[in-house]
């Protein structure tokens, strides 16, 4: 329970949620519950005040009235089918001779000749014209009765009653009432969902940010491990150089002595992929571009590799031609990625040709490194620019590398505006063609 306290405590918000889920439907129905009592409360009122302007009106007539009963039964049956809002209209006579009510017209025609034994009728001939209004329930529905003594020409003693239906007004408030309880569910709902779904993007938000501390102290260490081990690296290469060219030692010494130094080579160049891809993903490999000529920089990277190409009777082929090459990049970074491009095409190519070449387009320069090579997959094609992937197959599987080069080739490619593709052939060879644009010459 503790761990649920804290983490609302964590996460004020929720509880500020909560309170909305709550506060908001009741402050709905109770502002909608409020504005149909007025309206109910005033839709009375006018029902009442309609009732006594009846009431009035046909005491008027009745007042100076000397026909017949029929002709009040008319007036009253015509009166009682304009209103659908009456219920029930009648005119009651006080029978001197017999002490007794008797009524005399009615909406109800059957009920005519009747006695009626109501109280109100005692109680309108008591107030002598005053009229009398009381609101009554019946089975569920509301009247309101207006009742008035009323003194014809004649000498009659009447009471004239009317009973008004508020069956409407109740029927309007009931179907309000329902849309509000309907609102007010399907808001409680909505927020609900809201809520929910702030919470469970809360806990995302969390897991993420504990992911990314989680993938930052990764990083720092790496870092910080790649950092600790050049030094002992740089160390061991020197000695070992020393070593080979020290007197004494046999010819199988020197053999374990060149393993030593390759495998420290191949260490260092591990060391400075997980450096580069750590700086990289933390943006902090520095880049400090200027115009650089391409032929420059590839005449230095074919100058530093020639060696390692003839070593395996592989010809590297220098097309470079264009007067204009100049290109805005980091000098040391565009040298590395042509060391890379370079580098693995001769590693992947067992005989043949290695050739670079270089057009415009677009105001673009294009440098394609094309081998003779092992070639690749359209499959293995979508892949290659992945951090770690690796062709695995049976050509590949003695060809040392960490699946790090092309990915970071393709970072450093892209930081300085520049674009990378592959066009290869299973079994023919390989074709990279990086892209940059071209500064323009100054007249």
């Amino acid at each position: 329970m503790n761990k649920y306290f804290d983490y609302l405590k964590k996460n004020l918000g929720i509880i500020y949620s909560l309170t909305l889920v709550i506060i908001i439907p009741v402050l709905l129905f109770f502002s909608t519950y409020y504005n149909l009592s007025q309206f109910e409360n005033n839709f009375d009122y006018l029902l009442r005040t309609k009732g006594m302007l009846f009431q009035n009106t046909l005491a008027s007539f009745l007042e100076g009235f000397q026909g017949t009963d029929d002709e009040i039964q008319s007036m009253v049956k015509k009166l009682a089918e304009d209103n659908p809002d009456i219920s029930e209209l009648r005119v009651v006579r006080f029978q001197k001779d017999e002490s007794t009510y008797k009524i005399v017209a009615s909406s109800v025609e059957a009920e005519r000749g009747a006695d009626s034994d109501d109280i109100k009728d005692y109680l309108a001939s008591s107030l002598k014209g005053e009229g009398t209004a009381t609101l009554e329930e019946v089975g569920g529905q509301r009247f309101w009765e207006v009742a008035r003594f009323v003194k014809t020409a004649n000498g009659d003693d009447l009471v004239l009653k009317i009973k008004l239906s508020l069956k409407r007004v109740d029927d309007v408030f009931a179907r309000s009432i329902f849309r509000t309880y309907l609102v007010i569910g399907l808001t409680s709902l909505i927020l609900i969902l809201l809520v929910s779904n702030y919470i469970r993007l809360s806990g995302y938000l969390l897991l993420y940010n504990k992911i990314k501390e989680v993938d930052q102290m990764k990083d720092d260490f790496i870092s910080m491990a790649s950092h600790e081990l050049k030094t002992p690296l740089a160390a061991i290469t020197g000695f070992v150089s020393l070593l080979k060219e020290s007197e004494g030692f046999s010819q199988e010494d020197k053999n374990y002595l060149e393993k030593i130094a390759t495998s420290s080579d191949r260490l260092k160049v591990l060391v400075d992929d997980i450096l580069n891809v750590s700086r990289l993903e933390q943006n902090r490999l520095p880049f400090k571009n200027k115009e650089v000529s391409t032929k420059a920089v590839v005449n230095k990277v074919i100058d530093g590799l020639i060696d390692q190409a003839k070593n395996k009777g592989l010809e590297i082929q220098n097309d470079l031609t264009l007067e204009n090459d100049l290109i805005l990049v980091d000098e040391d970074r565009f040298e590395q990625i042509l060391v890379n491009l370079i580098g693995n095409a001769i590693k992947y190519t067992l005989k043949g040709t290695i050739r670079i070449k270089s057009e415009v387009d677009n105001g673009k320069i294009l440098i394609s490194i094309e081998d003779t090579g092992l070639g690749m997959s359209a499959e293995n094609q979508k892949r290659l620019f992945e951090k770690f992937y690796r062709i695995r197959n049976s050509q590949t599987a003695s060809i040392s590398g960490t699946g790090l080069g092309l990915w970071i080739t393709k970072q450093l490619v892209e930081k300085m505006n520049g674009t990378i593709e592959v066009q290869s052939i299973e079994g023919v060879g390989s074709k990279f063609i990086i892209k940059f644009p071209l500064i323009k010459k100054k007249d």
